[in-house]
């Protein structure tokens, strides 16, 4: 797992992801812990678009330490058998933008907390906006989940979004 002050980070690296799918990713191997369905350093722009997240084992479903993320019209889904901890995890800040997405914790999912974390591992990256907007979130666990738990001094807008569950 790469660290915040890894080589590969590039301030200036763009990555779009458009129309793939990411199903069954984060298995944990012994000795060198769990990986993610996605994990970029820190670098400029992290664009997700029309992309499904499926199925997750263990780590978050997506992970960015970009400056800015924009998650739009995907599925990021634990389904009946995946074991997600997050489904987005932003942990050094930074700008984001979850739209018109499906987000759903599965009933086996890891951690129960939390679907959207902002800011865990210390802010690092200026964060100018946060909006999670027209997006639909289930619950499918036997326990209460915080939608979205933010650790910036930014506040976030959340507008128009669906809940189902605890």
């Amino acid at each position: 797992m790469r660290t915040a002050s890894s080589t590969s980070d590039n301030p200036k690296a763009a990555i779009r992801i458009i129309g793939s799918d990411f199903v069954h990713n984060g298995e944990c191997a012994q000795g060198t812990g769990c990986a993610h369905g996605i994990y970029v350093g820190l670098i400029r722009l992290l664009h997700i678009e029309h992309s499904r997240f499926f199925d997750t084992q263990a780590g978050h479903s997506i992970k960015s330490g970009a400056a800015s993320t924009e998650i739009i019209d995907c599925d990021i889904t634990d389904g009946p058998d995946g074991t997600s901890s997050y489904q987005v995890d932003v942990p050094y800040g930074g700008s984001l933008l979850v739209e018109g997405s499906r987000l759903e914790k599965g009933p086996h999912a890891e951690n129960h907390a939390y679907a959207i974390t902002i800011g865990e591992s210390g802010v690092r990256q200026p964060t100018d906006k946060l909006v999670i907007r027209n997006n639909t979130f289930s619950n499918d666990q036997d326990h209460p989940t915080t939608f979205v738990r933010n650790l910036t001094a930014t506040p976030a807008e959340l507008v128009g979004n669906k809940f189902k569950g605890q």
